[in-house]
């Protein structure tokens, strides 16, 4: 599998529902960054970045930081993500790495699915208002921003992003 298509899917997912919901989504050919304005890290991302070499990395990274003005953010480096020592550059700049994260991938035509009397609770889409609070409820416990982040979208409103649910 090719890891650029990997990356770009997931960095894609970033950026669709901040934008589809009017936060501040700035992309260019060397890096998206995604201002929610909600002081966390959850929704405030700097992704798919390939910065050119002859660029100052040091100001680069500065300027980032001033355009989040004191907000918390995560700055998520893929594998083909340019320069590869970034990741070193913004450990030496203060930043602290959280988490690393792993993609999942896989291949569809071997995925054997559940018949439906061995699945153990309904999940659902989003479609109205109350499945979209019982999303929200989820993810609420990890970040309080997701309630102000979620209340912009209209859940009746069909979009190429899809939010899932399961009822217990």
């Amino acid at each position: 599998m090719d890891i650029e298509r990997v990356e770009s899917n997931a960095f894609g997912h970033f950026e669709y529902l901040p934008s589809l919901l009017g936060f501040s989504v700035k992309k260019d050919e060397a890096i998206t960054v995604i201002n929610c304005g909600l002081g966390t890290s959850m929704f405030n991302i700097v992704c798919d970045t390939w910065l050119p070499q002859n660029i100052s990395l040091r100001e680069t990274i500065q300027k980032i930081v001033e355009r989040f003005d004191g907000q918390p953010f995560a700055w998520w480096l893929g594998p083909s993500s340019k320069p590869l020592y970034l990741g070193e550059k913004l450990l030496d700049y203060g930043f602290v790495k959280e988490t690393t994260e792993h993609a999942m991938a896989c291949e569809l035509d071997r995925v054997q699915l559940f018949s439906d009397d061995e699945m153990t609770i309904p999940i659902v889409q989003v479609k109205t208002y109350h499945e979209l609070q019982s999303f929200v409820s989820v993810l609420a416990h990890y970040d309080v921003s997701v309630k102000p982040f979620y209340a912009r979208l209209n859940p009746s409103v069909s979009t190429r992003e899809k939010l899932f649910v399961g009822f217990e």
